[in-house]
């Protein structure tokens, strides 16, 4: 048997860590602004900025406004707050629409509404867009 200093070889513990890198964040994802990764110690977390990738459907322009997101939300997160809710009322607005086409495509013919109906009550225009409504001096006065 060998001396038992021979048999052990030497361990060296290095401390693991979960943390990103710029190099990493920018090629798994492009809308990471450069030089934003910190680490934020009051959360134990990491967080960068990002810039909002949202395209205006009406003007077609990206909106680039900055975001602060945790590294670990990066996947699920490419715009900024107000572009989120405007993508979302979109989506909901598509959804209503598409549920409002479907319903008067399975309407049998004696069910069916006829222009002047769907003009009188509105309940099935799906081009037409909301209007508010201004209220009347008169109203106000009340």
């Amino acid at each position: 048997m060998g001396d038992p200093e021979q048999a052990k070889p030497e361990v060296v513990k290095v401390k693991r860590t979960n943390r990103l890198n710029e190099e990493t964040l920018a090629g798994l994802y492009p809308h990471v602004k450069p030089g934003t990764l910190h680490f934020m110690p009051n959360e134990n977390k990491q967080a960068c900025v990002i810039a909002c990738v949202f395209e205006d459907p009406d003007t077609g322009e990206v909106c680039g406004r900055e975001r602060e997101v945790r590294t670990s939300d990066l996947f699920q997160v490419d715009k900024c707050d107000v572009c989120t809710i405007k993508a979302r009322r979109a989506k909901a607005k598509a959804r209503r629409t598409a549920k409002k086409v479907e319903k008067v495509a399975s309407m049998d013919d004696d069910e069916a509404i006829t222009a002047e109906e769907d003009e009188l009550y509105g309940h099935f225009n799906i081009d037409q867009e909301d209007e508010a409504v201004e209220p009347d001096e008169a109203d106000l006065d009340g």
